[in-house]
């Protein structure tokens, strides 16, 4: 199944009318301070990219535990991760385009637990987008998919739907997303 960077980047191509490659750095499971670590040889291979877009949050604010009292990833350790990511991407990056996606909101229903060890909240992923919309707005050179607010406003049913496990977009939820982002590039600069 694509993900929604990789038909947004078709999209995208398509309506420049470039021939993109797709490069997909992401791993599944990732939190802040994996993109951090990862950050680095990714932004050392020897071209430069188009475009970057980060996602990031949704695993920093996991629990392990029904009664642990915070997340995996407090919300200190994520502000301090996210703005090194910022600065890393600023100072070593010579993309045209460098975007961060919004957390989507779970489904809380279906991830509380989602597996025997991983609790997932609706509070707490809002609290994370709204720790990373806070930061956004400190780098202006960065741009910013707000998908957070469009996927508030569908019924329960069509969330349930785009995301049946109430965390992982399936392939519509990817459709949609998708479609999202290539709205809002159209606020983007474009490629050079």
């Amino acid at each position: 199944m694509q993900g929604w960077t990789k038909r947004f980047a078709q999209g995208y191509a398509e309506k420049i009318g470039l021939d993109l490659n797709y490069h997909n750095k992401g791993q599944g499971g990732a939190k802040s301070s994996d993109v951090l670590q990862n950050l680095g040889p990714a932004l050392s291979l020897e071209y430069s990219w188009s475009m970057i877009i980060v996602g990031v949050g949704v695993n920093d604010s996991r629990r392990t535990s029904e009664l642990k009292d915070g997340c995996e990833v407090s919300a200190k350790q994520f502000k301090f991760n996210l703005n090194e990511i910022c600065n890393r991407l600023i100072n070593s990056s010579n993309a045209d385009i460098v975007i961060f996606s919004s957390i989507l909101p779970v489904v809380q229903q279906k991830t509380y637990p989602l597996k025997r060890d991983k609790y997932y909240t609706f509070e707490d992923t809002i609290h994370y987008a709204s720790i990373l919309e806070n930061i956004m707005r400190k780098y202006p050179s960065i741009n910013y998919f707000n998908f957070k607010d469009s996927w508030l406003k569908l019924p329960r049913m069509t969330k349930s739907k785009l995301m049946p496990d109430g965390l992982h977009p399936n392939s519509d939820g990817h459709e949609y997303l998708a479609n999202l982002a290539l709205q809002q590039i159209k606020r983007i600069k474009t490629l050079r």
